[in-house]
């Protein structure tokens, strides 16, 4: 008998409990890749920026209020001559704006105006165009390659001049100085356009980011630019600058009118919670399942042993048997992964191939051990691993039903070899 018809002949046997452990060993599978490509991109947020781990995001409560994610005016001379920082950067967001084109007007959601450090800070990638030439000129702006293909069809717009408008400010013209790569999913906001203001108006609402020096002592920086804050501001009671690593915002902060909603660090936990205790009720039903199986095959195991066969060619069969059941199971709970993923719009190619290998062997080592541990303590109870005097041999002696099952197998075998 082929090793193929071998394995298909056992599978065969107990179906129900086959069916249920592949249908659910294929879930748990595609739920673990699904939900470690959802935490690894979750955890990913703003950590491709160079600056990314001494780069903070000042915010500000007043009298014990709310903390807002924005500040509105000037903060003056606050931030001056303190040594923990080295840049600022400004951002403004306008929710609507207006862009004309040869008389061809566009509505631009999400406007971003920035101050010239831009590129201190977030060094985003251009594809055209030249940083130090957006911030030389009196009023620049950046579109994204997809925005510059979809308004104009193509992206070489570089130098073109543009009219842009908001209820923020008055119709005027710009110039189009650079094309950037389109943001990533994993930043925690996103924009096509960047209008570079060299005169930036300290009357608008914006959003503020430090550049720090390593090592710097959040809390005592934050202590200290509380104090200034309330010199300068003697009206408020009481005033707490917060400041929150970039990297921190998508998935912890809870400011009053953020750039965009974000994520949360409850939901990492609720995800990684669920796929435990999902792991293990699967596991502890493949274990049950196999329990069965191997009870069943009990009288296939003496007919074994009193063919000469040794513990080790009995595990190398069920291993082989097991072998097949997980990876025809990783094999369809990768294919339920990609519907899965598609379906909760998670981002593809998040996790390398290596992690993915290293997921599957781990699986791939559980399941069969699971599944081979029944087997495992019914060879123990048997003849295999034990020597047992004679009245314990007698307990254990075949049943008349067991030698005749015996008998006409060894008979069909032979009238075989004859026809042969």
């Amino acid at each position: 008998m082929s090793k193929t018809s071998f394995i298909l002949r056992r599978l065969s046997k107990s179906k129900s409990l086959r069916l249920i452990n592949w249908a659910s060993l294929s879930v748990i599978f595609a739920c673990i890749l699904a939900s470690y490509a959802y935490i690894k991109h979750e955890l990913s947020y703003d950590r491709f920026y160079t600056n990314a781990d001494r780069i903070v995001r000042m915010t500000v409560a007043f009298d014990g209020g709310d903390t807002d994610g924005r500040f509105y005016g000037t903060i003056g001379d606050i931030l001056d001559g303190i040594p923990e920082i080295e840049k600022e950067l400004k951002l403004s967001k306008i929710h609507t704006s207006i862009l004309k084109y040869n008389g061809v007007k566009h509505i631009v959601p999400d406007l971003y105006i920035a101050s010239t450090n831009l590129p201190d800070l977030l060094d985003i990638p251009l594809i055209d165009g030249d940083f130090r030439t957006v911030i030389d000129s009196p009023r620049s702006i950046i579109i994204s390659k997809s925005f510059a293909q979809a308004l104009f069809g193509r992206i070489d717009m570089v130098g073109k001049s543009v009219s842009i408008s908001s209820r923020m400010f008055d119709e005027g013209d710009a110039t189009i100085q650079a094309i950037f790569e389109d943001m990533p999913s994993n930043t925690h906001f996103h924009t096509d356009m960047i209008l570079i203001s060299q005169n930036y108006h300290d009357y608008a609402f914006y959003y503020l980011y430090l550049l720090l020096v390593e090592g710097c002592d959040l809390k005592e920086l934050e202590r200290n630019l509380s104090n200034r804050y309330h010199e300068a501001y003697p009206e408020y009671e009481q005033i707490d600058i917060q400041l929150m690593p970039m990297t921190d915002i998508h998935l912890h902060s809870r400011v009053l009118r953020e750039m965009e909603p974000n994520g949360n660090i409850s939901y990492i936990y609720l995800v990684t919670g669920f796929n435990i205790l999902l792991l293990i009720i699967v596991l502890f039903n493949l274990w049950l399942n196999s329990s069965v199986i191997s009870s069943y095959n009990k009288r296939y195991y003496r007919l074994l042993r009193l063919n000469g066969a040794s513990p080790t060619d009995v595990l190398k069969d069920e291993s082989k048997v097991a072998l097949v059941m997980s990876v025809v199971s990783i094999i369809t709970g990768k294919l339920l992964n990609l519907f899965v993923g598609s379906y909760f719009a998670i981002p593809s190619g998040i996790s390398s191939s290596t992690e993915e290998i290293t997921i599957t062997l781990l699986f791939l080592f559980f399941t069969i051990f699971i599944s081979l541990l029944p087997v495992l303590i019914q060879l123990s109870s048997t003849l295999f691993f034990n020597r047992e005097t004679n009245e314990e041999h007698k307990k254990s002696r075949l049943s008349i039903s067991e030698i005749k099952y015996m008998l006409i197998t060894r008979c069909r075998q032979g009238v075989k070899t004859n026809i042969l």
